[in-house]
């Protein structure tokens, strides 16, 4: 098993977005282009368990959007590839987007959600003076609505394309778990402890949210 911080996702993000575009199909399909302005900005951020044959066995990531993103794609006027990174000179809040969860093996959970989180904790995100207070997915399975429910995420009226449910989760809310440790970086609760295994349970096994 082989865990990938952002900076060697980036390395083999073709490969991931492959892996991606096989499971979520074609109402969430992203290009390389479509990640560089991402990576840009400094609002990319993704870790991957790779198999020992080399390839993607799990894969988590996260955006820093802008709240005006975000209201256009509540509003069904984008769709998810049309967000736009968040950067200190725009005059919007920074929320976060949980851009993809696929767990191949559910002990994948821990080494690829502490990942991310020291990523996070590390970034130039800390810099910028506002942090995201909340967070919003799409859920593209049954098995993700119950995960993200579990992380306190609610589910809200509007659907994508007419189908895929949103849920919204505010710093308030989360209660533990990924974004419960995430949210926690703000406020510098995060211990080595913490960043060492996640504090996570791994959720249930799945392809995607």
């Amino acid at each position: 098993m082989i865990v990938l911080d952002t900076k060697a996702s980036l390395c083999q993000i073709d490969s991931l977005l492959e892996f991606e575009n096989r499971h979520y199909g074609a109402d969430f399909r992203v290009n390389q282009s479509e990640i560089s302005h991402w990576h840009k900005h400094q609002t990319f951020f993704c870790s991957a368990v790779l198999s020992d044959n080399g390839l993607p066995r799990s894969v988590c990531s996260i955006l820093v959007t802008t709240s005006d993103s975000i209201d256009l794609l509540l509003e069904g006027r984008i769709t998810e590839a049309e967000l736009q990174p968040w950067y200190p000179s725009v005059a919007t809040f920074p929320v976060f987007y949980y851009a993809s969860l696929i767990l191949g093996e559910p002990t994948d959970a821990k080494p690829a959600f502490s990942t991310l989180i020291f990523d996070l904790r590390y970034s130039s995100i800390n810099e910028w003076g506002q942090f995201p207070q909340s967070a919003f997915a799409i859920a593209c399975s049954s098995a993700g609505e119950k995960y993200l429910a579990r992380e306190c995420f609610e589910r809200i009226p509007q659907l994508y394309r007419s189908r895929y449910p949103f849920y919204y989760l505010s710093e308030d809310q989360a209660q533990g778990g990924l974004f419960g440790r995430i949210f926690a970086i703000a406020a510098e609760q995060i211990t080595p402890n913490t960043e060492q295994d996640g504090g996570l349970n791994a959720p249930p096994r799945m392809s995607h949210l």
